[in-house]
């Protein structure tokens, strides 16, 4: 496999520092668990922030519910409003405006992806001694070899690259077999969430923990098409609702599944040694039976219903569960915090600081960073900058009118009732200002009077290919 100078010039820094944070001279040993944890990274797909009982919703999610308790919630943790932007957002620690990933997900026409010189969390990782594996869903290009995971720092990848695909055929949304083992197709029968849990159970197993693990599990729930085993629909005598049903079946698949791979962290021996964080990667669709309440819209929007989403983080033997993290916190925090828990840390700049200190509970919480965040469709855009606790939040219509902005104090107003703007115009104008400087990044020549084009629909003479695992180009 060939690399580009910048990207191979980055693994030797990222070695460098690995070494430097694990002792040099000789083949490093792995550091004593305790200083670098097993880390289990679990990604729901569209789980809103009123899903939960924890947050008022209906579900049964004993497993989950067990997680609020003995971990911490992160109260105030916020994603973008959809898949590709949120997940590149959470490998590389940047907001992925400047690689034209921010707007939207990539549709299965799209050739876009990761950057090919891209640093991420699991690069880092694999340089400093773990073992890296993604199950579940990419999300983030299929076209190129240079986008897929293998060349983005993970050792093992079984699941599907593209946004979505049928849970008992595994066919994409727009047809072709999606679904893989380290880049061969697999054509196997299955629900989809219990096949991501038995690979799941079988790496651990197979795992010589002397070795730290990196295990993300990406789940494609509650994700649509909206579809479960029949013998769960069954049990869910408690839904009179259709929708609502079946999407209380998609979680409860979804929390045994996450039951089952806690068991068998428990059966390896390394539970007291493994970090776990749990996160939605934006919020619900509320058209799919999925709730937000008490925020305001879901899934697609930059209101709060769009970004802030369940989060939780454990790690039994270092920090203390109970009191949730009230602290403004976002996707992007999440890859430099990882690496500092794996003492190690980006070569190139981030958009999130290192928290592991402050959620060990050895260092205070850094000032937050500002957070934009931005979606569009056919008719128009939203744009929103987060400088805590302060959000503008700007709507642009393609047909052209004027732009529509509100403000919002979120400590004080958490579901965008009261409409600052008038009130607060300079510092609606400060951060109007500071929205600009952010979208001069995007290589599209957007600006706040300007959208992306829309790609959303498929071109004329585009067809799925047959198998997605070895349709590159």
């Amino acid at each position: 496999m060939s690399l580009s100078a910048p990207r191979t010039a980055r693994l030797l820094l990222a070695g460098v520092l690995a070494c430097v944070a694990t002792g040099c001279g000789r083949a490093p040993e792995p550091e004593p668990t305790a200083s670098r944890p097993h880390i289990v990274l679990v990604i729901a797909d569209d789980l809103g922030w009123g899903d939960l009982p924890k947050y008022g919703g209906p579900a049964t999610t004993p497993t989950l519910d067990a997680l609020a308790r003995e971990g911490r919630r992160l109260e105030q943790f916020h994603t973008f409003p959809l898949c590709t932007p949120s997940r590149a957002a959470l490998l590389t620690g940047r907001v992925p405006l400047a690689d034209g990933l921010a707007w939207s997900p990539l549709r299965p026409w799209s050739d876009l992806g990761l950057p090919s010189d891209a640093e991420t969390l699991p690069e880092l990782l694999q340089a400093a001694g773990y073992h890296t594996a993604l199950l579940g869903k990419w999300h983030l290009g299929h076209t190129r070899a240079d986008q897929h995971p293998q060349r983005h720092g993970f050792d093992h990848f079984y699941g599907f690259l593209t946004g979505a695909i049928d849970y008992f055929t595994h066919q994409s949304r727009d047809g072709g077999l999606d679904w893989q083992r380290n880049g061969k197709t697999v054509d196997e029968p299955g629900y989809v969430t219990r096949l991501l849990t038995e690979e799941a159970e079988r790496l651990i197993a197979a795992h010589d923990f002397s070795q730290p693990l990196f295990l993300m599990l990406s789940y494609s729930a509650p994700h649509r098409p909206m579809q479960a085993p029949t013998e769960t629909l069954e049990q869910m005598d408690a839904w009179q609702d259709p929708a609502e049903k079946l999407y209380a079946a998609m979680l409860a698949e979804f929390d045994q599944g996450l039951a089952r791979v806690q068991s068998a962290i428990a059966a390896a021996g390394v539970a007291e040694d493994t970090l776990w964080l749990v996160i939605s990667d934006n919020g619900a669709a509320l058209q799919l039976g999925g709730s937000n309440d008490p925020l305001k819209g879901g899934k697609s929007a930059v209101t709060q219903g769009g970004l802030r989403v369940p989060a939780w983080v454990h790690w039994p033997s270092r920090i203390e569960g109970g009191a949730p993290i009230e602290e403004f916190t976002t996707v992007m925090n999440l890859a430099p915090t990882l690496a500092g828990f794996a003492q190690t840390q980006f070569a190139t700049p981030q958009d999130g600081h290192d928290l592991h200190r402050a959620w060990l509970g050895e260092a205070s919480y850094p000032t937050p960073q500002a957070a934009v965040f931005v979606a569009h469709n056919d008719q128009r855009g939203q744009m929103a900058i987060i400088d805590w606790p302060w959000k503008l939040l700007r709507r642009i219509d393609r047909d052209g009118g004027e732009a529509r902005e509100q403000l919002f104090r979120l400590d004080e107003d958490p579901t965008e009732s009261k409409n600052l703007i008038r009130e607060q115009e300079l510092q609606a104008q400060t951060m109007r200002e500071e929205l600009a400087r952010w979208l001069a990044q995007d290589p599209q020549g957007v600006s706040l009077e300007r959208l992306p084009d829309w790609q959303g629909d498929a071109p004329e003479m585009w067809k799925a290919p047959a198998a997605w695992a070895e349709a590159l180009r």
